[in-house]
Order: structure tokens, then C-alpha cells, then sequence
């Protein structure tokens, strides 16, 4: 799966064309018979395909992309150079 709960990501593919580039938290996988799915939370709401307004949704692992970086807890010190 490309993602985990706690993830933020960005869907990179939709049958509705505003949806990609949306951001959602990732809250908890979903068993919808052999297709990875996730239950997601957008940070604005969205048209859904019932034509309702929304936060929360389901949608396919595939069309997930994770937002990646560096975890805060962690320091980077090898570009840092001490003042001369």
C-alpha cells in the first residue's frame, strides 16, 4: 500500500478532475473486497459523486500519493556551517 494512518497525501488520480492535487489525512484502511482502499479526510470540502459537499470520503490506495519529507523530530546539521 502507499500509504499509512496518520499519513497526509495528495490524490493523484479521480474520475472528478478538481479532486486531483486535493490534500487528505489518511485515517484507516478499508477492506472493499481485493481493492486497497482508505478512509480520508480532505482539509476543505470537496463535491463528492453524490453531488454533496464534504471532508470525508473513501477512496482507491492507487490514486494516494503520500506527502514525504523529513520527519520534524529529526535534526539536519550537514548544510550547516558555523559562521566565520
Amino acid at each position: 500500500m502507499n500509504c499509512k494512518p496518520g499519513d497526509l497525501a495528495y490524490i493523484v488520480k479521480s474520475g472528478r478532475p478538481e479532486t486531483i492535487g486535493v490534500i487528505v489525512e489518511v485515517l484507516e484502511p478499508l477492506i472493499h473486497g481485493s481493492t486497497p482502499m482508505w478512509r480520508v479526510r480532505a482539509l476543505r470540502p470537496v463535491k463528492k459523486y453524490s453531488g454533496e459537499f464534504g471532508c470525508e470520503g473513501n477512496i482507491e490506495d492507487d490514486r494516494l500519493r503520500p506527502i514525504s519529507g523529513v520527519p520534524v523530530n529529526d535534526e539536519v546539521t550537514d548544510d550547516i556551517k558555523e559562521p566565520a
